[in-house]
């Protein structure tokens, strides 16, 4: 894994280079997201690697890219083993998901929202949507899940290209698009039972 993970991220065909970034930091976020939700958090070494993998996607395209890739290469070969996962009880792990709601809730009632919370507000409709991923793939053939999924992914994608857009304008404040905002109320309404 190490020695293919840095191949590829030192490629010159950055389409390829960028779509192998986002698969494995997809698996990682939602490893991260699994541990959250379900158990303790991740042991420092997975949860570093993983924020390094954002920290790399959000400068693949710039000078500091070369960098970070050693750095991920570096990170790849300390992780020695899956993560150890103590299961959080059925009360704590309600607490979390009605917490990761009202945290996204409270966010779309604003219409501009400062960039650090325009990017929590959009981890929380991630997690939540990778939430629902996992539930679609214990369940096996679930095309209602795959259909939750697919409508989140998208709002989802629409607000990291925002955010992306807010790096380029040094992190100014974010307008709360309407149709995101109406998609993701949605999208939390699903949650409600």
């Amino acid at each position: 894994f190490p020695e293919y993970f840095q191949h590829t991220l030192l490629e010159n065909h950055s389409d390829r280079r960028r779509d192998y970034l986002k698969r494995i930091r997809k698996y990682g976020t939602l490893l991260r997201a699994s541990h959250r939700m379900f158990a303790n958090e991740l042991p420092t070494e997975h949860d570093e690697f993983i924020r390094s993998l954002g920290h790399l996607n959000d400068n693949i395209n710039t000078p500091q890219a070369l960098a970070l890739s050693n750095d991920m290469h570096k990170r790849s070969q300390t992780i020695s083993s899956a993560p150890q996962a103590n299961m959080k009880s059925d009360i704590d792990f309600q607490k979390c998901i009605f917490k990761t709601i009202a945290l996204a809730r409270k966010g779309l009632q604003t219409k501009t929202l400062p960039f650090e919370e325009y990017h929590d507000v959009r981890k929380a409709l991630r997690n939540l949507n990778n939430f629902v991923l996992l539930l679609s793939l214990a369940k096996g053939d679930s095309p209602e899940l795959d259909k939750i999924y697919e409508y989140g992914a998208k709002f989802v994608t629409k607000m990291g290209d925002n955010l992306d857009k807010g790096l380029v304008s040094g992190k100014a404040p974010i307008n709360v698009d309407e149709s995101i905002r109406s998609a993701a109320l949605t999208f939390l309404d699903v949650f409600t039972y």
